[in-house]
């Protein structure tokens, strides 16, 4: 009986497997599937809409968004699970300095496999360098919204607006490597090396 349902399907050009059936003719893809990028923040607000805004443009690696509360060492634990659980290949935490202490947050990312993007004092100083070159030190978040608004009177952390940004990201990237690397440097931000990544073609492994 079972003979001659595989014959049938054989001579309907079927092939069964999986519980699928698949027509003749269409070749199976041997490339590695695309590497997948996970980015863990703990700004709610802020930064979930931008690189969730940016998922529409033509990125060369895709990748996907997850907000975690907590510190930057929770974000990185957090981090670290998901890597681990959801087999994600690379995992960005994107986090502030601003009054929390990091001192061996890098030393500890590495140690569980993730990396890190820290600003400093936050996520905002990257916004400000998509517009200009900026240096002055910032004693908080509350100082880096004020210099946003002086360029965007009517900007809203709660509704971010991807327009007033996406032309200056090559900018905000070189502006960004100029500055003395976080948490160091005062302003400073890593998270043009997420943005890097997102646009460096995956290797063919043919």
């Amino acid at each position: 009986m079972t003979s001659r349902r595989a014959s049938r399907a054989e001579r309907r050009g079927v092939v069964v497997g999986l519980g699928r059936e698949e027509k003749p003719g269409r070749k199976k893809s041997f490339r590695r599937s695309r590497s997948t990028v996970l980015i863990v923040t703990n700004g709610e607000k802020t930064e979930m809409q931008y690189f969730e805004a940016l998922k529409d443009d033509p990125w060369e690696r895709s990748y996907h968004v997850s907000f975690k509360r907590g510190d930057p060492r929770n974000l990185v634990r957090e981090g670290s699970l998901e890597k681990a659980n959801s087999g994600y290949d690379t995992v960005w935490c994107v986090c502030d300095v601003d009054h929390y202490e990091v001192s061996n947050l890098i030393r500890e990312a590495r140690n569980l496999g993730v990396e890190v993007a820290l600003s400093r004092p936050c996520f905002e100083v990257w916004l400000i360098l998509h517009h200009k070159d900026f240096g002055r030190p910032l004693q908080n978040a509350n100082e880096a919204k004020h210099e946003i608004r002086k360029i965007l009177p009517r900007w809203d952390k709660a509704s971010l607006r991807i327009e007033d940004f996406r032309d200056g990201i090559a900018a905000a990237t070189s502006r960004a490597k100029k500055l003395t690397e976080p948490p160091l440097g005062n302003p400073s931000t890593d998270v043009w090396k997420v943005v890097e990544l997102l646009r460096t073609p995956e290797e063919d492994d043919g």
